[in-house]
């Protein structure tokens, strides 16, 4: 089947998809640039540098139109998405350098998106729960399958709690979202809802790249956040490319849009 990857800062400067191959893709919301492996089996798409109106140019989060990308996918034939998501940890001992796949997430204040401006239409959005189970089947350890690094540190659980960025949340704002949930993004959640609303199986893995402001006794500081980043890229690199050579081309198409 075919597999999205959408990645975002975490991967801004991977070449890990160098060799995909660039498509544009016209949707009604607008076009949107992908990248497509030989085999048409997995597409990856960058969801910061997808626009194509901005002809490559950085998207900051709050801009991003997810709406046009999500539909790109739909018409790709995309049958499974693992988002890649850099976040920042709302529990002190859920450190920087985990590796946490959310099983639900929080999105109370993020200006409504829906795929269905001319319809009325409600959906239950969530997390794919079994394609969630692929996800953590593939990054775990077993005694025949080696660890992704042997230093990961996984975690299988917790919530997503997304703001709108582009700021950093203030340290009032993140003690209140801990009572949420336990990593805080941008992005992910309203990618989720919409592919809820297509029944595309959805599911995040996302790295811990610093923790929220407010959560431990040092202060946020944006330089520090961009170092880990850089730091935590291999380790993310390495999770993606075990995703991608146990999962893609290798779910039977009974899969598809089970939800």
């Amino acid at each position: 089947m075919t597999i999205a990857v959408i990645g975002g800062t975490a991967l801004l400067k991977s070449d890990l998809f160098g060799h995909f191959q660039p498509k544009q893709v016209e949707t009604k919301f607008g076009n949107v640039v992908v990248h497509v492996d030989d085999k048409q089996e997995c597409i990856f798409l960058q969801r910061h540098h997808a626009d194509a109106s901005r002809q490559g140019a950085y998207t900051l989060p709050h801009l991003i139109n997810h709406r046009a990308n999500m539909v790109a996918l739909s018409q790709l034939n995309v049958q499974s998405i693992v988002a890649i998501c850099s976040v920042g940890s709302l529990k002190p001992d859920l450190v920087p350098g985990t590796i946490v796949v959310p099983k639900d997430f929080v999105a109370l204040f993020s200006p409504p998106t829906t795929i269905f401006d001319d319809n009325q239409s409600h959906i239950v959005a969530g997390i794919h729960s079994t394609w969630r189970e692929d996800i953590l089947r593939a990054l775990r350890s077993d005694g025949v399958q080696p660890p992704v690094v042997s230093s990961l540190l996984l975690f299988d659980g917790g919530v997503y709690v997304q703001t709108q960025g582009p700021r950093f949340e203030t340290a009032s704002e993140s003690l209140f979202l801990s009572q949420l949930g336990d990593v805080v993004g941008m992005t992910a959640a309203t990618e989720a809802a919409l592919a809820s609303e297509l029944r595309i199986p959805y599911a995040m893995v996302c790295s811990v790249d610093n923790y929220a402001n407010g959560i431990a006794s040092q202060a946020l500081d944006a330089n520090e956040f961009q170092s880990n980043v850089v730091q935590h890229q291999q380790q993310v690199e390495a999770v993606v490319n075990r995703l991608m050579d146990t999962l893609v081309g290798k779910r039977p198409s009974s899969y598809v849009r089970e939800h």
